[in-house]
């Protein structure tokens, strides 16, 4: 009798079969010590860290803040064209990124000629520029 597949269709549909099977029963059958499946206790302890991560997260948080906000060890008005990172985030509205543009801008056009200047760094306009104009100057 003939069948109508050749011997490697008969496999390949065999594995196919079998991997379908497998894919059905596997994540049913497969329980926890605690018989919840697997799948349900890692997002129960996903949960659980990210609920203590945040309790713990809250004072760590705080004294991050506090930390970076140094208003009272920082030297008003810094020049723009030798301030580092540090100072550069001491400004109102400049964080990590904007005093990393900052630099950036400045190693591309050499020096800063003027405060005003500062409004062509991606990502800082008019406002940012007014809040931080007694803090800076250019030399």
């Amino acid at each position: 009798m003939q069948l109508p597949f050749n011997k490697k269709e008969i496999i390949v549909l065999g594995f196919l079969v079998g991997a379908v099977l497998i894919g059905f029963c596997l994540p049913h059958e497969i329980k926890s010590p605690d018989k919840r499946p697997i799948l349900d206790s890692l997002v129960v302890e996903k949960q659980d860290v990210e609920e203590s991560n945040l309790s713990s997260n809250t004072d760590s948080n705080k004294s991050k803040r506090e930390a970076n906000s140094e208003p009272e060890t920082q030297n008003f008005p810094i020049d723009l064209n030798t301030a580092n990172q540090k100072e550069l985030e001491a400004l109102d509205g400049i964080g990590p990124s904007k005093a990393c543009c900052i630099i950036e801008y400045r190693k591309k056009i050499g020096r800063f000629s003027s405060v005003e200047q500062l409004t062509n760094v991606k990502g800082i306009g008019p406002k940012t520029l007014e809040k931080n104009r007694s803090k800076i100057f250019v030399k």
